[in-house]
């Protein structure tokens, strides 16, 4: 009998710092109940640095928009882009948390692949004062509702 490989999971939060800080305890949370589980994280490139102050997070994809939309025409900006995209590509996962709810986070999470019987799981609705996009609903398999005045992190 083989041993059961660990989860693979990633997650979707790429801004603002504030965003960032209070999406960690969601990478505890995630160690304590699945202690082998492989947490990677998509994140603006400016707070690389502050998630890999988290030691269980294991791969970091740095995310350029803010850098990108200065040249988006420019053939550097679309091979960085393009290599974003394939760096996001090489792990299937488990599970894929989009914990923002934009249009780039679901797209980001729509590009990501999942193993057999993997899901996408996303917010079905945002908070009083959140920038949420309903549009994110569009990527996820699974989305989770929650009350309107819940301050979500």
């Amino acid at each position: 009998m083989s041993a059961k490989a660990p989860l693979k999971i990633l997650l979707v939060r790429v801004s603002s710092m504030g965003d960032v800080l209070h999406n960690l305890p969601m990478v505890a949370d995630i160690a304590r109940h699945f202690p082998d589980a492989q947490i990677d994280w998509v994140v603006e490139e400016g707070y690389t640095s502050l998630v890999r102050l988290n030691a269980r997070v294991g791969t970091i994809i740095p995310f350029a928009l803010r850098r990108w939309r200065k040249s988006l025409g420019s053939k550097q900006t679309r091979a960085e882009i393009g290599a974003f995209f394939r760096t996001l590509r090489q792990q299937r996962y488990d599970y894929v948390f989009d914990t923002q709810g934009l249009l780039k986070t679901g797209i980001i999470m729509g590009a990501a692949r999942l193993a057999p019987g993997g899901h996408k799981i996303g917010l079905a609705n945002g908070s009083e004062g959140s920038g949420y996009e309903g549009v994110s609903r569009l990527f996820h398999s699974r989305s989770i509702a929650l009350d309107p005045r819940t301050h979500l992190w």
